[in-house]
């Protein structure tokens, strides 16, 4: 599968807080297969803080799942919080899925990743 074959769109935007709530939140991805056939990627999503982004064990994977484009399908993805890998099949707790950051405030960078789903898990 060609790195061109599907496109991946992401927005993203910062926002400081004294801290990160562990409230319910949900992921809204933005996927397009560009292949006239179906295809199965694995997408993860990771998180990282600011200063520790140029360190590739700093990132922590927040979820990973697999989904199935249609053929020259435009896809929004709704993943919600609760169903991460990391908390149901992991046994992270989910309270504890987010950082606690820094009184002060903390950036982190959220990194969505996709490529061939090679198994059917992750």
């Amino acid at each position: 599968m060609s790195k061109d074959s599907f496109r991946h769109l992401v927005s993203c935007s910062e926002m400081l807080k004294p801290r990160l709530e562990h409230e319910p939140f949900s992921y809204f991805l933005r996927m397009e297969n560009l292949l006239p056939r179906e295809q199965r990627v694995m997408v993860r999503i990771h998180l990282v803080a600011e200063p520790f982004v140029d360190e590739r064990r700093m990132w922590m994977e927040m979820d990973c799942f697999v989904h199935t484009l249609r053929p020259s399908e435009r896809a929004v993805l709704f993943r919600p919080s609760h169903l991460a890998t990391v908390v149901r099949e992991r046994g992270w707790p989910a309270h504890l899925l987010l950082p606690r950051g820094q009184r002060e405030g903390m950036l982190f960078q959220l990194a969505p990743a996709q490529g061939p789903a090679q198994r059917a898990w992750c």
